[in-house]
């Protein structure tokens, strides 16, 4: 149970938690640029630059990154999860141990 409820096991999930979320706070206007030029085919831009410019000039700075709390919130809340979940169970199961690819698939599988 000592294992389960380990410093190694919340330190994995913080930084799996705030991975995902700097990638997503990255990449998450060209997400926007991507769904933009999927629903409005008449639209006068057709690569993500000009679309982002596009979209920057018309609405805003910020207007790239609406949306982005609720996903952002649910993301990482998943993730820690995750992460937490995976390496609780990697601790109980390979318990000191050597870990093989496959117990790590067969954990992130279970996770």
């Amino acid at each position: 149970m000592a294992s389960v409820l380990s410093y190694e096991s919340l330190v994995h999930a913080v930084a799996g938690a705030v991975g995902s979320v700097t990638a997503m706070t990255v990449f998450f206007p060209l997400d926007t640029a991507r769904l933009r030029l999927q629903v409005d085919e008449k639209r006068k831009s057709k690569t993500t630059h000009m679309v982002l410019l596009e979209i920057i000039k018309e609405e805003g700075l910020l207007a790239p990154y609406r949306g982005w709390f609720p996903v952002i919130s649910s993301l990482c809340c998943s993730n820690f999860v995750y992460f937490y979940t995976f390496n609780s169970l990697k601790a109980v199961w390979v318990k000191g141990q050597r870990s093989t690819t496959g117990k790590d698939l067969v954990v992130g599988f279970v996770a």
